[in-house]
């Protein structure tokens, strides 16, 4: 039979761990992080696109600040714009899934 020690700290480990995925989970879902991390990302293609100096058809740009944006980032900027406030707080979805997980392990380990 185990001891009761041994137990406990298992569970003391079980519980780092899982404070540590859950703190992960939590960062990478993060709406402001995800978005910020989208608005990073399309800024960059931008960007390139323009220290390139060509449209999205391969054509010389027209002239400073007239340069088109490609369909994909234009799509997505549309898409940040009407899902702007709306989003699933994948926070606390992750916080209360560790939990329950947390508790499930907790009272399989009390059963043992």
């Amino acid at each position: 039979m185990p001891d009761p020690a041994e137990i406990q700290q298992q569970i003391e480990e079980t519980r780092a761990e899982l404070a540590s995925t859950i703190d992960a989970i939590a960062d990478r879902v993060n709406p402001k992080r995800v978005a910020s991390r989208g608005v990073e990302s399309v800024k960059g293609k931008v960007e390139d696109l323009r220290s390139r100096g060509t449209s999205p058809n391969g054509a010389a740009a027209i002239g400073a600040g007239q340069q088109a944006l490609p369909a994909r980032v234009a799509a997505q900027l549309q898409e940040a714009r009407q899902t702007r406030g709306r989003s699933v707080r994948w926070d606390r979805v992750a916080i209360a899934g560790g939990g329950l997980l947390a508790l499930i392990l907790f009272l399989r380990h009390r059963r043992h």
